[in-house]
């Protein structure tokens, strides 16, 4: 089943799409870097930006698409029995080396939907574009560091986090396999190829 999904009410944020195929939810996000935006667009601003949205409109009308849209990711995928739903944004939510704190609603609300899901939850994010996988909703030893990042994150064992390459003179790609009938094994899986 191959099914493609629209969000009248956000229409405008049309970075933010959805559709389904084999089994799996896949839904991109308008999450941007910098702190969600909140980090300042600086001065001067252009002579035309009286003509545009505040940073402060910008960010909420942006975080209300959001919301609706990863809702609805979910609402689709617990509807239609979706073996896995996979996510894509630019922000790397978990950068320790960044400002977090615009995040602290999208990981709570990512978290507590994937829960109640269930079942696999990928996140692929770029921004700081250094390879990276881990489960940073999970207390795990080995990931309780970044579930610590953000307050009241709550625990979902079933998400699984990659940032992609781009940082460090990488030249190579990420090959995502998804497999929603595994036998045995994850549902998802990857290599790093090298680009020849």
């Amino acid at each position: 089943m191959n099914e493609r999904v629209n969000d009248a009410a956000n229409s405008a944020y049309v970075e933010n799409a959805m559709f389904m195929e084999s089994r799996v939810v896949f839904a991109a996000l308008n999450i941007t870097g910098s702190n969600n935006d909140l980090a300042s667009w600086g001065l001067p601003l252009p002579t035309d930006a009286t003509n545009f949205p505040s940073q402060a409109e910008e960010v909420a009308s942006r975080a209300q698409a959001n919301t609706a849209w990863l809702t609805k990711a979910f609402d689709l995928a617990n509807a239609k029995d979706a073996a896995a739903v996979v996510l894509f944004m630019q922000a790397d939510m978990w950068d320790p080396t960044a400002n977090l704190s615009g995040f602290d609603a999208l990981v709570t609300q990512i978290g507590t939907l994937a829960a109640a899901f269930g079942k696999p939850v990928l996140i692929l994010e770029g921004d700081s574009h250094r390879f990276k996988v881990d489960h940073p909703f999970s207390v795990d030893a080995a990931d309780a560091a970044a579930h610590a990042l953000h307050p009241s994150t709550p625990v979902a064992e079933n998400v699984t986090r990659m940032v992609v390459e781009g940082s460090d003179g990488r030249t190579e790609y990420v090959r995502l396999t998804i497999d929603p009938k595994p036998k045995t094994g994850s549902i998802f899986s990857w290599d790093r190829v090298p680009l020849q």
